[in-house]
């Protein structure tokens, strides 16, 4: 009886050991699994942020190509003044504001006028003329018109050239024109350096 016992002892401990190797090993391989997945996450999260960082290094240089051709761009000032007029049909509308400003890595200009109580506004793309966004409404502030003497002023080159004088490495990123209180003047907005004011119609740098 006592060999008999011994063998039935021996046989569950057998069992038992048996179980407890499988469970190691269903363990062993579930944390294998977990591990995995949780590698392929920093995986994913990895290609995720490069891209990310593709994508922005790509838009970065896009607007740094398009900062450096400002003085490039194939619409001029008069020919987006003309466009304003002719989009309005209208030669007599006081134009007060002209800009050219960087969107999305490209150039527009934004044009803004008014007249017997209107206001009118244009947004035009820069090298093609295609128009992006035009606005009539009433004006309910009834401002007197301060209109720009294109006749009078110097280019916006010009301007830009007088801005940058003393600046190396510095390069014009927009520009903006408009009158106030009778006075004519370019706000330049520079990369690398300093922003100007520069008088319209004289060419000379008024604010540091």
């Amino acid at each position: 009886m006592n060999k008999k016992f011994l063998a039935l002892a021996l046989s569950a401990g057998m069992i038992f050991a048996a179980c407890g190797n499988n469970t190691d090993t269903n363990t062993n391989e579930t944390n294998e699994k977990a591990e995995t997945k949780v590698e392929d996450v920093k995986d994913s999260a990895k290609d995720a942020k490069d891209s990310a960082k593709e994508t922005k290094d790509e838009v970065e240089t896009a607007v740094k190509t398009a900062t450096s051709d400002i003085k490039e761009v194939k619409i001029d000032l008069d020919g987006a003044v003309n466009k304003f007029k002719e989009t309005f049909s209208d030669e007599e509308i006081a134009i007060e504001g002209v800009s050219l400003e960087l969107e999305n890595g490209e150039y527009e200009y934004e044009i803004e006028g008014r007249k017997d109580n209107k206001e009118y506004s244009l947004t035009l793309d820069a090298n093609t003329a295609d128009i992006k966004a035009q606005n009539e409404e009433d004006d309910d502030d009834n401002e007197t018109a301060e209109p720009i003497d294109f006749a009078s002023i110097i280019s916006p080159e010009e301007a830009m050239d007088k801005a940058l004088t003393g600046q190396e490495d510095a390069k014009v990123v927009e520009w903006s024109l408009s009158t106030d209180d009778g006075k004519t003047k370019y706000e330049i907005d520079v990369e690398n350096g300093d922003d100007k004011e520069v008088d319209a119609l004289t060419g000379e740098v008024v604010d540091d």
